[in-house]
């Protein structure tokens, strides 16, 4: 943990909310407290007097906003966002943080002004400022206001410094889009002279080489030469379980990530001075490697990566260490024997329980399959009154609009999301093919290159007797595309993409909404999930086709989607037990009347 000018104890912040000294009401006393006692469990069972804290440190370990997972101490994820604003906030009271923060935001100066200035452009997405873009530009007004800097005194030199000392890369990209704001904002109405007229360039590096600014020399230097040997080939020691064939520049880089995290993992739980370190042998060591991995299973930092992604990471770690501490592969595979790895090679027990859920409920699946239909019927009567829509009315037909016609290709062609978001309508690469006679199917044509699997994609959209994938692709070409392209300020006709300016976070979001909205609760990857359960449920038999229109191979599906097979035969096979009952007693039957 960083030592922090204004760190305290659990036990003191919880002292001075039983002495009062942070006020709370009597109904939300107890809750806070109960949160700051619950610390115990999540520090490594270190009694409040020994838990130091700090807003930075635990921002740092625990995050901030929308939760994405959550320990596994949680239920769910509203306990765990309830425990972390209520703990948050009593560090916040007992540190100043609140106070300061508040006498910032109520000074009378140039932020203020240019705050009042650009009320009358807030609004929605087609808004000239949205809305929620408002929360990270008081987030720069407060850190500007620290440094005694206003609106007009914010220059190139200032925003690089403090985007570069933000640890998050959450909060870098709100910063990054803050500043972008405050830059554009001066051509407004009102705001003129209120606003930086020069532009502000930042330069960002990628987190992997934010990462790697913080490895001791003693080990990336290691490190470096490791990797280069593995990107050639190179026959290397104390290894039984590595290929020797010259790595991939991405596979490198995946390599590098792994350690990076396992050297940033010690850091963050103070498992090892890392100023000691004089080489690789003195981290690699299983005990820290456990130490680590079960702090992230456990929940115990701020868990932010998949399964998939922490298997990465372990493995990474483990083959550079082992030349260092041969053991320590033994112990790798022991990790990946935790259940929390259990849905990493195949379907999560939790999407799986999703499906089997599905394919029982025929209403559920004509929801699904009928959704295209649904949402363009709600969205086509508001996109023809597009100019007398106001913002959030707008904004809700593009949402509508853009999940439309994204189901109406992943109905048909279930596509992984970069694909589909990514889709070329012309260009040298096309990708989607829009046919110019009546009733002939939309095709759309995926590059070996351009897939996950290495495996090209080509089919078409083919219409039903009650929807034309078709007519909605046109009819999003023609009318909504150019708006979409407008609200992002991009030209339509510079932009070869099918949803320009589309990101595959702002389709997660429309995504989850509008579905919601037809009382279904997925993700837009599970479009993939949910055909191809539906139709192996039809037959079982089908599975080469359903391969096919995955993209996958049949070895794919079957790991994935084979036990709805089985629990196909297991029936069969209690059919054919049920009539040799029943032939069994029609023949005890006969013989029982003969005597």
């Amino acid at each position: 943990m960083n030592p922090h000018q204004n760190a305290v104890t659990i036990q003191h912040i919880i002292d001075q909310v039983e002495a009062g000294a942070i006020a709370y009401s009597d109904q939300n006393r107890p809750r806070v407290l109960a949160s700051l006692r619950r610390c115990v469990t999540l520090y490594d069972n270190r009694p409040p007097s020994q838990i130091v804290v700090d807003p930075a440190s635990f921002h740092a370990r625990w995050g901030k906003g929308p939760v994405r997972s959550i320990p596994a101490a949680f239920k769910s994820r509203g306990a765990f966002a309830d425990w972390r604003s209520n703990v948050r906030g009593a560090i916040d009271a007992a540190t100043g943080a609140a106070a300061r923060r508040a006498a910032l935001a109520a000074r009378d100066d140039g932020w203020a002004a240019l705050r009042s200035a650009l009320a009358p452009h807030v609004g929605g997405p087609c808004a000239p400022v949205f809305e929620k873009a408002l929360i990270g530009f008081d987030k720069l007004a407060r850190l500007a206001r620290e440094a005694g800097r206003g609106p007009l005194d914010v220059d190139t030199h200032w925003a690089q410094a403090t985007h570069d000392a933000i640890e998050t890369s959450a909060g870098r990209k709100s910063f990054r889009k803050a500043i972008s704001l405050l830059c554009r904002v001066g051509a407004l109405d009102g705001v003129a002279g209120l606003a930086p007229a020069a532009p502000i360039a930042l330069t960002w590096a990628r987190r992997s080489e934010v990462r790697a600014a913080r490895i001791p020399p003693a080990i990336s230097e290691p490190l470096e030469a490791w990797l280069a040997q593995r990107a050639r080939g190179a026959r290397l020691s104390g290894y039984t379980e590595m290929a020797i064939d010259p790595l991939a520049p991405k596979s490198v880089r995946e390599y590098r990530l792994g350690v990076e995290w396992y050297v940033d993992g010690l850091r963050a739980l103070d498992l090892v001075d890392l100023g000691a370190v004089t080489g690789p042998t003195d981290i690699a060591d299983p005990t820290l490697l456990w130490s680590l991995v079960e702090a992230e299973v456990k929940g115990r930092t701020a868990r932010e990566l998949a399964p998939h992604t922490l298997k990465g990471y372990l493995s990474a770690a483990t083959y550079f260490l082992a030349p260092f501490a041969p053991a320590i592969t033994v112990e790798r595979k022991l990790m990946l024997k935790l259940p929390y790895f259990e849905g990493v090679n195949g379907m999560t027990p939790e999407i799986r329980d999703w499906c089997r859920d599905l394919i029982r409920s025929p209403d559920k699946q004509y929801v699904f399959l009928s959704s295209p239909a649904t949402l363009f019927a709600r969205a086509a009567p508001m996109i023809d009154r597009w100019d007398a829509l106001d913002f959030h009315a707008r904004a809700d037909a593009m949402r509508l609009a853009i999940t439309a016609s994204g189901m109406a290709v992943m109905t048909r062609l279930p596509l992984r999301v970069d694909n589909l978001i990514g889709l070329l309508l012309r260009g040298p690469a096309q990708q989607l093919f829009l046919p110019g006679r009546r009733h002939a199917p939309a095709r759309i044509m995926l590059p070996a290159g351009r897939t996950k699997n290495a495996k090209p994609i080509d089919g078409d959209l083919l219409d039903t007797s009650v929807f034309s994938p078709v007519q909605t692709l046109r009819w999003f070409v023609e009318h909504v595309r150019p708006r979409l392209a407008a609200e992002y300020g991009i030209d339509p006709d510079a932009d070869d993409r099918l949803f320009p300016g589309l990101t595959y976070g702002r389709y997660l979001r429309m995504f989850v909404r509008s579905i919601a909205e037809l009382e279904l609760s997925m993700t837009p990857h599970r479009c993939r999930h949910a055909l191809a359960s539906i139709l192996l449920a039809i037959d079982p038999n089908c599975i080469r086709q359903v391969a096919e229109l995955l993209g996958d191979s049949v070895a794919t599906v079957d790991k994935y989607y084979g036990w709805i097979d089985r629990s196909h035969m297991i029936n069969e096979a209690q059919k054919i037990a049920g009539k040799a009952l029943d032939a069994l007693n029609r023949r005890a039957g006969i013989r029982g009347r003969r005597s």
